[in-house]
């Protein structure tokens, strides 16, 4: 059984990454030898990876990405959302970004393979509902999601919070940032997503042919 820690937007030190594998998400295409140079003395002993994309609510969507004179403020929200809070940030321009789900950064993943294998989400970059949005039946096997977007807007975070509670998820006593799932009876959304990670579309086609024209769903009620 596989363990790994996703991370979505690089942090400036290594000291704040989670223990263990990590897969490391960033708008930007970090230099990963760069990155770990920056402090000699500190070693990462698990197994680190990088890759730069944006994740948005649907593979192929494109999101405006913002740049700032500050650029822990970059992401999908312009200026307007911290001009009251921080009147000396100033806005540098923005790029547009194709994005990709969280589901389908998951499914390329080949120590998830394993249907026991489990990941723990850590949210420093872009809109955090619209990662939890697009990760769809994986939140079922998330054992924890732990929110460090701080320059994130307040309407996405109540969304979040809306989201996850629907799901069985609870807030964490001694990090509110921190949330776990805890199923109770009535928690169906998040067992339903716990079926369809189990559930490959593609190899029951393979042994049902004449389903072969069935759309997604479809093939789950024959399942």
């Amino acid at each position: 059984m596989t363990k790994l820690n996703l991370v979505v937007g690089c942090p400036s030190s290594l000291r704040q990454l989670p223990s263990g594998r990590c897969l490391v998400i960033d708008a930007e295409n970090v230099d990963k030898d760069k990155w770990l140079h920056q402090e000699a003395c500190i070693t990462h002993p698990w197994p680190l990876d990088f890759k730069q994309s944006v994740i948005t609510k649907s593979d192929g969507d494109i999101i405006k990405w913002h740049i700032f004179s500050d650029e822990r403020f970059n992401g999908p929200w312009p200026l307007a959302s911290y001009v009251n809070q921080y009147p000396n940030l100033k806005s540098v321009g923005f790029r547009e970004l194709k994005g990709e789900s969280l589901a389908l950064i998951l499914n390329n993943q080949d120590n998830l393979a394993h249907p026991s294998s489990t990941f723990q989400l850590v949210l420093r970059q872009g809109d955090p509902f619209d990662v939890l949005a697009s990760a769809g039946a994986w939140l079922a096997r998330c054992s924890c999601i732990t929110f460090r977007c701080k320059n994130c807007t307040e309407a996405s975070l109540l969304k979040c919070e809306q989201l996850l509670e629907s799901l069985g998820f609870h807030q964490s006593c001694d990090d509110i940032s921190v949330w776990s799932p805890q199923l109770k009876p009535f928690h169906l959304p998040l067992l339903l997503y716990g079926i369809r990670a189990l559930f490959n579309a593609d190899s029951y086609r393979s042994l049902h042919p004449d389903l072969y024209d069935a759309s997604d769903p479809e093939l789950m009620n024959h399942w």
